[in-house]
């Protein structure tokens, strides 16, 4: 346990929406990806024309391009006088301006995780959706990756 003190672990987990409340909201060069982006999915709804509307309903969320973070919680176990006296600090960015959500826990990330070699990420399949999603959405915001979030290149122990 020497390697990761759980006082520098920093807990995370992201929730997600559809860009648009319907399908029908995208214009149609969104709509015509859609279907490209989904195609694999839209064989579940066999022929039913409402195919492309109840799939994106269903599944845009998790998908980057079509999704955006509407919460981000973090946290972490802070130190007490003894172990029983250990605690747990909690931060969620929230709202609907999701450049700001993602602008503020970035800020967060690089004021006071930045150090790579000292903090670490911990959640529920982070590597797999949590961080590139976040990385992506902050990508199309034209924000910086804090340093936290910039994991391409990295073997999977190193992340």
């Amino acid at each position: 346990m020497d390697e990761f003190p759980l006082y520098n672990i920093l807990f995370l987990d992201i929730e997600t929406v559809s860009a648009h409340a319907a399908f029908e909201e995208m214009d149609a060069a969104g709509q015509a990806l859609w279907k490209e982006k989904a195609r694999y999915w839209l064989k579940d709804y066999g022929d039913d024309p409402a195919g492309p509307s109840d799939c994106y309903r269903d599944r845009a969320a998790i998908l980057a391009e079509f999704g955006r973070v509407v919460c981000i919680s973090a946290g972490l176990i802070t130190r007490g006088e003894d172990p029983a006296g250990d605690g747990f600090r909690l931060k969620s960015f929230a709202g609907e301006d999701e450049r700001q959500v993602l602008a503020d826990f970035s800020n967060m990330l690089d004021l006071h995780f930045s150090d790579t070699n000292r903090f670490f990420l911990c959640g529920h399949n982070i590597r797999e959706f949590d961080v590139p999603y976040l990385g992506r959405r902050m990508i199309m915001h034209g924000l910086p990756l804090p340093a936290m979030l910039r994991i391409s290149g990295k073997k999977p122990w190193e992340v």
